[in-house]
């Protein structure tokens, strides 16, 4: 499943989430894999919102020439928070405290993940 986004204050800064199933030994995880532009501030990670409250944070976990990576697994709570919200909200950083959000809309993601699972 994959989003794309920009932010409102600067429509030059876009976000893509990737939201996959995989295997981790015997078990399906949910993998949730935000790629940022080159030149984020890379200690917060990425900050996720639901519906205004605040869910966790994804940290960096590597840069490439053209965008920076955060992956982590999705956990039951934060996908239920997702499923059950209208909108999240990602937040990179441009350096500590200066927040750049980037809305996605979560239309539709019980539906997307149902079918990520079940496949």
């Amino acid at each position: 499943m994959v989003q794309v986004t920009r932010s409102e204050k600067n429509p030059k800064v876009g976000l893509s989430l990737v939201i996959v199933r995989a295997k981790q030994g015997d078990k399906d995880v949910i993998m949730m894999r935000v790629m940022a532009p080159i030149g984020v501030y890379l200690p917060t990670g990425v900050a996720l919102e639901v519906d205004g409250a605040a869910v966790g944070r994804v940290p960096f976990t590597r840069c490439r020439p053209q965008i920076c990576e955060a992956l982590a697994e999705a956990s039951p709570e934060t996908l239920g928070k997702m499923k059950k919200g209208t909108a999240a909200n990602f937040i990179v950083y441009e350096a500590p405290g200066l927040g750049v959000p980037m809305k996605i809309s979560l239309e539709g993601f019980s539906a997307g993940l149902e079918s990520l699972i079940t496949q």
